[in-house]
């Protein structure tokens, strides 16, 4: 039972991060967008100038620092892709900061 919790926690915060970034964008592009699926440069809904502004917004919303060498340009080509990325950078985070912490207290 615990496991089927921890999934749907996992799950809401990826709505909530798939909702942030889509909100981001619909006011940078003032355009709705209701397919988190879609490929946002293949459609020209962002362009290098907005992706700069994407990634800083992510820098800051999220309190972290994105890594553009060790991922793939397929990370930014959607919210869902992004809202995985993003999560997997904050559970790594999480992870080295636990590990940190556990180090230094024995």
């Amino acid at each position: 039972m615990i496991f089927i919790a921890n999934i749907i926690v996992i799950k809401m915060d990826i709505l909530e991060i798939k909702d942030t970034i889509k909100k981001f964008l619909e006011q940078e592009t003032q355009q709705e967008l209701n397919d988190t699926a879609l490929n946002l440069v293949d459609k020209g809904m962002i362009d290098s100038f907005g992706m700069i502004k994407l990634i800083t917004f992510i820098e800051e919303e999220f309190n972290m620092d994105v890594d553009l060498d060790s991922m793939g340009a397929e990370s930014f080509n959607s919210i869902d892709n992004l809202a995985e990325q993003i999560k997997k950078w904050k559970a790594n985070r999480e992870t080295t900061e636990n590990d940190e912490n556990n180090s230094l207290n024995p």
